[in-house]
């Protein structure tokens, strides 16, 4: 892995069946990490390796969990070779040791080997079965702890694939700020985080501060129609469609795609999977349905379309910024107006190019939810802006460049690591 800030190396296991002691290119290593900050290898099982890992240049701020190295056999092996590389202490002094194993290594055999550009910190936890790393001297300072928190090995992985704070935190604190069609995006973002702990309901549990929040948020929701929605999902691929009848009938709606998606369920149930030919006025309301913009009638809208066999091509909706008494005059500027991002796809940092702009501006950077990530006021005289994207998950965002009252352009910013 090379040049890569933020890199997530896991789960992987690289064997080597033979014991002999390779030399020169014929050296065989397992992860090698070069030059990347920010990065997590973890529960990772490693054997036989003559270089198991190698950190090189700078790495910064990476880690190193939950590592099974395991060089019984190949005496000459070096476990962790720190290839002169800058790294950071690895565990949390007094607290954490990140629980990496080394079997086959001893104050002969060193786990840890090499020279940093300096030397720092290696917490291990004495009464951890092979915990100790063994390290040379002039690699790291080992320090035997006994950490006060434990290391979970197993929710690394998970924690890694969804990052739960970092995308649902604000949803479930009920902070988020929507600048435009902000019910909309409000709804569609619970009934999204709900089906998704539905489905892994490991979310809730993953030892940060923030996992009350994620547990009251999930029952909560769960009496709310979009729980019961969810149910009338389960009740109707299970078969039983009196039961799905009866708790949509129950449903008090409060929104339009609340009273689309009641109406058009009552037909899937009463009509469609009980082979009933549709009435005139069941038409009438699907095509009532249909005919609405999927932003405001919500999946109800596809699935009325669905019934009726129609193709329809939604017209576009514009963003709106600010408030709905101050929104935007949707006239663009003539060629003039530019944007350029590069580098598209961006790791950390992205830079815009702006041209054609006469009066000071504004930069925008939204998710895909229409949460506001980045806003920053821009003199008319500067084209050149740098955006931090490293605390941005991959993912894709929307540039805005507007002055508040109009809007000139819009670009997709890819995220990528």
């Amino acid at each position: 892995m090379e040049n890569s800030n933020g890199a997530k190396v896991q789960d992987n296991e690289i064997h080597q069946t033979s014991t002999a002691i390779p030399s020169g290119s014929n050296t065989v290593e397992g992860i090698t990490i070069d030059n990347c900050q920010n990065a997590v290898l973890t529960s990772n099982e490693l054997y036989e390796l003559y270089s198991p890992i190698r950190l090189k240049n700078t790495c910064l701020l990476t880690e190193l969990h939950c590592n099974d190295i395991d060089n019984d056999l190949n005496s000459g092996g070096t476990g962790v070779n720190i290839d002169g590389a800058d790294i950071s202490p690895q565990g949390i002094s007094s607290t954490e040791t990140w629980e990496n194993t080394w079997k086959g290594y001893s104050t002969s055999i060193n786990g840890v080997v090499g020279t940093p550009a300096q030397q720092t910190f290696w917490y291990y936890d004495p009464l951890l079965a092979n915990g100790n790393p063994f390290p040379h001297p002039s690699s790291v300072n080992p320090q035997g702890t006994t950490p006060t928190i434990a290391e979970t090995c197993s929710l690394n992985i998970i924690i890694d694939v969804h990052e739960r704070d970092a995308q649902f935190g604000k949803v479930v604190a009920d902070s988020m700020n929507y600048s435009y069609s902000a019910e909309e995006l409000e709804y569609k973002s619970r009934t999204h985080l709900f089906n998704l702990i539905k489905s892994d309901t490991t979310l809730l549990t993953k030892s940060t501060a923030k996992d009350s929040l994620f547990r009251n948020f999930y029952s909560g929701v769960e009496q709310l129609n979009i729980g019961i929605f969810y149910k009338i999902d389960s009740l109707i691929l299970e078969g039983n469609l009196d039961a799905a009848a009866d708790l949509n009938n129950s449903i008090t709606d409060s929104l339009e795609w609340e009273s689309n998606l009641k109406a058009v369920y009552s037909i899937i149930i009463n009509k469609t999977l009980r082979d009933s030919l549709l009435n005139a006025s069941d038409t009438t309301m699907l095509e009532e349905i249909a005919f609405q913009n999927p932003m405001d009638g919500g999946r109800a809208v596809f699935w009325a379309r669905a019934l009726l066999f129609l193709e329809i091509h939604d017209e576009t909706i514009s963003a709106r910024i600010g408030s709905i008494n101050s929104s935007l005059n949707i006239t663009h500027q003539k060629d003039s107006t530019t944007i350029q991002l590069f580098p598209n796809p961006a790791n950390d940092q992205c830079q815009v190019v702006v041209t054609g702009i006469k009066k000071d501006f504004i930069v925008r950077v939204k998710d895909i939810v229409g949460q506001d990530l980045y806003i920053k006021s821009i003199a008319s005289e500067i084209n050149l802006i740098n955006i931090d994207t490293s605390f941005m998950t991959p993912g894709m965002y929307i540039l805005i460049v507007t002055d508040g009252v109009e809007f000139f352009k819009q670009e997709k910013i890819v995220i990528s690591r």
